[in-house]
């Protein structure tokens, strides 16, 4: 994770307290700079808040017709379209947790790559009505399985889409254009 928020300093999404070191188990929210920036203003206003992270995956599969075709999942809470993802785990690398969320949240068994594809932030909403700032780090996953039976199929569809339908369909543009240049590159044969 150190590699991640050293990125996301330099993107303009982190920055140091007065001058030291950021603790890098906590990534201090920037107010005034990057997609994470605009987003506080929706938040309510604290001294020390903090951006949570989770990891993900962009399941994909290539369709009989030669298309890159991409998993979205449903939210519990609302409904609305989305890729697998959920906390990180202190006992697992990042890369085998998104494998395991996209296991527990869709049914994919498959080959994930353990670099980041890269990075979204959203703000996640809370049962009592609160949100807080979340970084997703991306990893692809090529479909190997799918398979019924998964731990939240009673919860959530799963529905394969093209990559831009993908796009369409969440909400959040960091994550529309990283299924978009996810496409290309798995289309190009430059991933997964």
């Amino acid at each position: 994770m150190r590699s991640v928020h050293r990125q996301l300093f330099k993107l303009g999404f982190l920055h140091t307290n007065q001058g030291t070191p950021m603790d890098r188990t906590k990534p201090r929210f920037s107010s005034n700079k990057g997609y994470l920036g605009q987003l506080s203003a929706y938040l309510p206003r604290r001294d020390n808040a903090f951006a949570a992270e989770q990891c993900g995956t962009i399941c994909h599969r290539i369709s009989r017709s030669g298309a890159v075709e991409i998993l979205l999942v449903s939210s519990r809470e609302t409904g609305r379209w989305i890729i697998p993802k959920g906390w990180m785990k202190l006992d697992r690398a990042p890369y085998e947790q998104a494998a395991a969320e996209a296991w527990q949240e869709a049914g994919v068994i498959g080959l994930v790559e353990r670099r980041p594809f890269g990075y979204f932030s959203y703000l996640k909403q809370w049962a009592d009505g609160t949100r807080s700032p979340t970084i997703v780090s991306v990893f692809l996953l090529l479909m190997e399985r799918l398979v019924n039976g998964f731990r939240e199929e009673s919860e959530r569809r799963r529905e394969w889409v093209s990559t831009t339908e993908a796009a369409r369909r969440v909400q959040e543009p960091e994550l529309r254009t990283l299924i978009l240049k996810a496409g290309q590159a798995i289309a190009s044969g430059r991933a997964g």
